[in-house]
């Protein structure tokens, strides 16, 4: 055999090597809650051959499937326990573990176009560099809706989730009302979410921030959520850049350690009637740095919403505006109407105070 027989044997081999890595790694499984097994291989759609139907359970599937898989996920009720046989338990949640991406695709199933996964909580751990997506095979047509029966946590750990394909950037990805609520949280560790979901509820979601990272806020945090607490490592930070309300008593931004916190956009504390609004707290050594102001627009008589309670700094960069009031404001050496600086750590207030439509007389002033 001479050298360029050689050669060009070894060219084919290189080829075929490539082929058989490129199909390795670009493999196609299915996933089907109604008529799938956790014993099957996933390989085909229907179990023809036998045993080759596909998964039933999303966990079974994310354990089996080899990495970069992209799973064809029929509509249906993802919460079936298939554990008995070596496979997934969907029924006490969704934990993805495994360091590897996959990549789920909603199919329309029986005139069924909604994926449901409402067995549990969710866990996103899959390591910084990899990915899990959802999406839709017809936009605008398939959906998916995370949607547990009682209070569950969301956990964006390590990895990201990419739900931007479902619907216009996420919006057909359901956050159910139990999700972050009643003893639940919304937990970003340093996990991601790409894409901004529809929250089922308003105002009642506990959003934490954990991790050794600082990071910016992303679609994990709904607009109007019950509570964010910072508890990252200390010297890092968490950086908002839309717009936030917190609407209900007892409710608000606090922090567990030394995080910093920067808003780009304003931030308002509000409540229902005769009842205190939310408050922002930074009891900690850390700089807060409000550049879109602060807007309080209820409140009750001698509350505070706005304290520096902590060795750390209160900047409010914006404006600082009372929007409305149910009863005159206290003020004494330490207290502006709305604000209070006790801690020993500083206050800033360079955006300017005003004070708008109050149902009492007298002026916003600051001692």
């Amino acid at each position: 055999m001479n050298t360029k027989t050689l050669m060009k044997l070894g060219i084919l081999l290189l080829a075929v090597s490539m082929l058989m890595s490129m199909g390795a790694l670009a493999q196609v499984r299915y996933l089907n809650s109604t008529d799938g097994d956790d014993s099957y291989t996933g390989e085909n759609p229907s179990n023809s051959p036998a045993g080759t139907g596909p998964k039933r359970t999303l966990e079974g599937a994310f354990a089996a499937f080899p990495a970069a898989t992209t799973v064809h996920m029929a509509a249906g009720v993802y919460n079936f326990d298939q554990s008995g046989i070596g496979g997934g338990n969907d029924a006490d949640g969704y934990t993805f573990s495994a360091t590897k991406s996959m990549s789920f695709v909603v199919e329309t199933y029986n005139l069924n176009n909604v994926v449901t996964l409402n067995g549990g909580p969710m866990l996103v751990n899959i390591g910084s560099a990899n990915s899990i997506s959802f999406s839709s095979a017809s936009p605008g047509v398939q959906t998916v809706s995370f949607a547990p029966g009682a209070a569950a946590n969301f956990t964006l750990q390590s990895g990201s989730l990419n739900i931007s394909g479902v619907g216009t950037n996420g919006a057909g990805f359901t956050v159910g009302a139990n999700v972050g609520t009643g003893g639940g949280q919304i937990i970003r560790t340093d996990g991601s979410l790409v894409g901004v979901p529809t929250f089922a509820a308003s105002g009642v979601q506990t959003v934490v921030y954990n991790g050794a990272n600082s990071k910016s806020a992303g679609g994990e945090l709904p607009s109007s959520p019950f509570a964010v607490v910072l508890s990252q490592t200390a010297g890092t930070s968490v950086t908002f850049p839309n717009a936030l309300t917190f609407g209900t008593t007892g409710g608000g931004l606090s922090a567990t350690t030394a995080t910093g916190a920067i808003f780009n956009a304003l931030v308002t504390l509000t409540t229902a009637t005769s009842a205190p609004t939310a408050s922002v707290v930074n009891s900690v050594a850390a700089t807060w740095t409000f550049n879109g102001g602060i807007s309080v627009v209820s409140r009750v008589s001698g509350q505070l919403p706005v304290r520096n309670s902590g060795t750390g700094t209160l900047a409010v960069l914006g404006p600082l505006t009372l929007a409305q009031a149910l009863a005159a404001p206290t003020a004494d050496a330490n207290h502006l109407s709305i604000v209070d600086n006790v801690g020993g750590g500083t206050l800033t207030i360079a955006g300017g105070l005003s004070q708008v439509a109050t149902a009492f007389g007298g002026s916003l002033r600051r001692p």
